[in-house]
């Protein structure tokens, strides 16, 4: 299952932010990628020992390769039509109204089984494309979220020789992430399924959901940043930024929340995204579908750069100043977030009706379609 897979990935995740992090702070930053680069060496190790063990399916040809020329056929199907006008008149039980894809059946160039898993696929790729605004705010709270800690005061940090970084704090995410996934899949959703309640945890409304709590976990740390300004501040010399930064005397154990809230969104809509394109994608396109969704994340961290570099250049102010005393107006920048998935979860819905509310083809009978 999905959620084991990604439930392994956390765990490693958990590991990297407590150990990584602590060594790279305490003792050598060069140090720390050391076991990165040990733990690469040996998963390359175990891949290649292990190759026969490993069930590789048959490849029966480029996924993306077959849907370009089933688009082209129907392209040049349509084409032909309008250019000639004897058709109407040969085929007069050929309805006048026809979905554009079907001109790739009509050309004879394809069976009606491979239009229609075009034409799924298509509407797959729209559902997770929908995904990429809250990708860009899962993207964005993966610094923002180590910056705010940054500026707060971890208790351990007074103690000599120990220093324990705001990095470390997003292991909560993750640890949050291996909490959730057994107690949703193992306990809650089984029951939710056998219950007479009618709340049935399809993956669309768990997506739905997981963006609405990303709103919460944001707004959080909104008011987390709000609050963070009002106490007093101190200054701290940082090893990774290589200076003195306004450390507030707030500490960073108020981003708990927050952290835990986006785990939890985490659960929802990334696991829930993966099962939607492996489950819903046509046969030959699970993989392709499945790959799919992190094709969207990396969307989503390029548009992240973006809105990050588009915020600082119009107002430095908007975005974390680390060597300054005014601590800038970051807080807005939590609300923009909030409304990008806002934005996010309008085209989801748009989306996910389309996907469930498809209509039928028009075809015709003699030519072996339905």
């Amino acid at each position: 299952p999905i959620y084991r897979y990604y439930f392994a990935v956390n765990i490693s995740s958990t590991v990297a932010y407590l150990l990584l992090s602590f060594i790279q702070v305490n003792y050598s930053f060069v140090g720390g990628l050391a076991p990165s680069c040990a733990a690469y060496f040996a998963a390359v190790l175990l891949i290649v020992f292990s190759r026969k063990h490993i069930i590789v399916p048959r490849v029966g040809g480029s996924t993306l390769f077959t849907a370009l020329r089933v688009l082209k056929a129907a392209r040049n199907q349509a084409k032909q039509e309008r250019k000639t006008s004897e058709k109407a008149s040969t085929h007069r039980n050929v309805p006048l109204v026809r979905r554009w894809l079907d001109g790739a059946m009509l050309s004879g160039q394809f069976s009606e089984q491979q239009v229609q898993d075009v034409r799924k696929l298509g509407r797959v790729l729209f559902v997770l494309v929908s995904l990429t605004f809250y990708m860009i705010t899962t993207v964005q709270t993966m610094t923002v979220y180590v910056q705010q800690g940054q500026l707060m005061q971890a208790p351990l940090n007074r103690t000599h020789g120990v220093k324990i970084p705001s990095s470390m704090f997003y292991s909560v995410d993750t640890i949050s992430i291996t909490i959730f996934i057994p107690l949703f899949y193992s306990y809650l959703y089984p029951r939710l399924l056998v219950s007479d309640s009618g709340l049935n945890p399809s993956q669309f409304k768990r997506i739905g959901c997981g963006m609405v709590v990303s709103v919460a976990s944001l707004f959080a740390a909104y008011l987390v940043e709000c609050s963070r300004r009002r106490y007093d501040q101190h200054q701290m010399f940082d090893q990774i930024v290589q200076g003195n930064l306004t450390i507030s005397d707030m500490s960073i154990f108020y981003q708990i929340p927050q952290y835990v809230l986006a785990g939890l969104a985490e659960v929802l809509v990334i696991i829930s995204a993966l099962e939607f394109a492996y489950f819903s994608s046509p046969p030959s396109m699970k993989g392709f579908c499945t790959g799919f969704v992190y094709t969207v994340v990396g969307l989503g961290g390029v548009f992240s750069s973006l809105v990050s570099v588009t915020i600082g250049a119009v107002d430095d102010a908007l975005y974390y100043q680390t060597n300054t005393k005014t601590y800038g107006q970051v807080q807005w920048f939590y609300l923009l977030l909030i409304v990008l998935v806002a934005v996010g979860f309008l085209l989801f819905v748009l989306a996910a009706h389309k996907f469930r509310h498809e209509p039928r083809h028009y075809t015709r009978a003699r030519d072996g379609y339905s």
